[in-house]
């Protein structure tokens, strides 16, 4: 227990250190020459660029043995990342592999919030996430059409580069086109649009926030003062993994404000943003989840594969090809039925392409891919 928490302690004191950024050249290769071998290879280059520019002695220097993840995992999602880069050069060499060399800045730790650029490249990698920003207010006294919170997810989750999607207007979208799709004899399609928004998000931050305000008297002036406490959810839709799950204690806030609907905005909007704590904050929550997908980066993202009516033998050869690939991290088997589905678990950084021709080749192209979105493959016989 000492030693891990001397460990613990080690790599918070890495990250804390503030430093100026290394320019450095990263080469990065991937077999093929289609777009995802263009998508492997620079990533390839951005993982070779911070082991060079955080420096390959880091793990040593520490004198820590016996890490459960090797070093090449390790520098990558933790101590390292990229917060500019240019391509200097790409090419399909005589081997009809794609090679792609980069100059990037690289600094130690993990990028904070202020650091636009890293943050952004992070989530660019990342395909652009579609965000659902849902909030449920509980304010004592004050009554409002629209959470007050919601304006402030908003606002830092565009701050960073996140592509929010408005429930009332996709909603408005979906149901025009579901009218036009009724006209033509298209009913399938137009109940098909009619489901759930969350479909068309590729991740949810839910907010419930509990709280009051009151005046008070403090020196013989009167303010506000709102007692807040905030509990937040980000999930996958598609799957309904968490990838963040955190409750902010009962904070009591002051505002110069002593009326109900100004104070409380006033608090919520320091809270919110990490003037009252930044740990207590939807800073820290909007960190948590660019710490996730640079890990997921790295070490792959949790991909579940439904399979309908396929035999044992049959999945357990998807299985066996899957974990033969080098960029799979493990494959798990969550669910079997023979006459029903089955559902496999995934830890990968294939993107969906990879992942099917795969499925294909290890059935004989006997299922094919029925629906899919960033994290969930359902595959049928054909």
């Amino acid at each position: 227990m000492k030693k891990t928490t001397s460990i613990i302690l080690l790599i918070l004191s890495i990250l804390s250190f503030q430093v100026k950024a290394v320019k450095v050249e990263g080469l990065g290769e991937a077999a093929g020459s289609g777009p995802g071998a263009r998508e492997q290879a620079l990533t390839e280059a951005m993982r070779d660029a911070i082991r060079q520019g955080i420096g390959v002695d880091l793990v040593s220097q520490t004198q820590i043995t016996n890490f459960m993840l090797d070093y090449d995992r390790v520098t990558t999602a933790a101590f390292g990342y990229i917060s500019s880069y240019k391509v200097l050069s790409q090419k399909v060499n005589k081997d009809g592999d794609y090679t792609v060399r980069i100059s990037a800045d690289v600094k130690e730790g993990s990028p904070a919030k202020n650091d636009l650029a890293a943050l952004k490249t992070v989530i660019s990698r990342k395909g652009s996430p579609r965000v659902l920003i849902e909030v449920e207010e509980n304010i004592a006294g004050v009554k409002t059409r629209t959470p007050l919170a919601e304006s402030v997810l908003k606002e830092l989750a565009k701050e960073i580069g996140l592509q929010v999607i408005s429930p009332k207007l996709l909603s408005r979208s979906r149901s025009r086109r579901g009218r036009r799709d009724a006209l033509i004899g298209r009913e399938n399609v137009s109940k098909a649009r009619s489901q759930s928004v969350m479909s068309k998000c590729d991740i949810v931050i839910s907010c419930v926030i509990n709280g009051s305000f009151k005046e008070v008297e403090v020196y013989g002036m009167k303010s506000g003062e709102a007692t807040i406490s905030l509990d937040f959810e980000v999930s996958y839709p598609d799957t309904g993994a968490v990838l963040v799950q955190q409750a902010l204690p009962t904070k009591a806030i002051m505002s110069s404000f002593t009326d109900p609907l100004q104070g409380t905005r006033d608090a919520l909007v320091r809270l919110m943003k990490g003037k009252v704590s930044e740990e207590c904050s939807a800073v820290s929550v909007y960190s948590k989840i660019i710490a996730n997908w640079v890990t997921e980066l790295d070490l792959g993202a949790k991909v579940e594969l439904d399979f309908t009516k396929i035999s044992k033998p049959m999945l357990d050869k998807v299985m066996k090809d899957l974990q033969e690939n080098h960029t799979v991290t493990n494959v798990l088997l969550r669910e079997f039925d023979g006459e029903l589905y089955s559902l496999i678990e995934v830890e990968t950084r294939l993107n969906t392409n990879k992942i099917v021709d795969i499925v294909r080749a290890s059935t004989d192209s006997k299922y094919k891919l029925d629906k899919s979105s960033k994290y969930y493959l359902q595959f049928v016989p054909k």
